[in-house]
């Protein structure tokens, strides 16, 4: 069987063998992009997840973590200070922009008060 009839099927009905199906495209540095973002997917799915399935999927994440950390600290920085920007937006009534610089500027200006507090 291959990926896109496995993506079709149910994954209770997947061969023996997709776990290591999965694992080896995940290794494979010369499989298709396509390929491998659809193991990925793939390999996540109860019926097959193995400790060697997990440690592939967690190399990716370590490849990308350069660009999955900053994601990360912004989305949860936007969800702590969303509340804050409804308040200002809703209740108070400013607009849009002027709340979001608000926002910001509640962030920067006690990060900046302390300059010898921040990292270089």
């Amino acid at each position: 069987m291959d990926l896109k009839t496995l993506k079709d099927t149910p994954s209770w009905d997947w061969p023996e063998g997709a776990g290591k199906m999965f694992l080896e495209i995940l290794r494979d540095g010369q499989a298709d992009q396509s390929d491998r973002l659809l193991a990925t997917e793939l390999a996540g799915d109860f019926t097959v997840i193995s400790d060697e399935l997990v440690d592939a999927l967690l190399s990716i994440l370590r490849t990308f973590s350069s660009v999955f950390l900053p994601l990360a600290v912004g989305g949860v920085i936007a969800l702590v200070f969303r509340p804050y920007y409804k308040w200002l937006n809703e209740e108070v009534r400013l607009p849009a922009p002027i709340a979001l610089a608000i926002v910001f500027l509640s962030i920067l200006l006690p990060v900046g008060a302390f300059p010898g507090s921040s990292a270089p």
